[in-house]
């Protein structure tokens, strides 16, 4: 789960109520894996999230941990 948010927690609690919901409805919730960028308003006023090195780290690391994820085969 990737979100933003204008507030200090960066959408964390839509997060929880969509992985919860998303489980509910049979999908696969990847609990550890997760990104919230509070202040997205202030932060990227003047910068794009492409151009925040901290953001596309982050980004890039979830991306890679839903990778490993992905391939690693089904628990039976």
């Amino acid at each position: 789960m990737i979100g933003t948010a204008y507030g200090q927690y960066g959408g964390v609690w839509a997060q929880d109520e969509a992985r919860k919901a998303l489980g509910i409805a049979g999908g696969k919730v990847i609990e550890e894996v997760k990104l919230s960028i509070p202040g997205s308003v202030t932060r990227f006023a003047e910068i794009h999230p492409a151009d925040d090195t901290e953001v596309v780290e982050q980004l890039t690391e979830v991306i890679a941990r839903l990778k490993s994820h992905a391939a690693a085969p089904a628990a039976a």
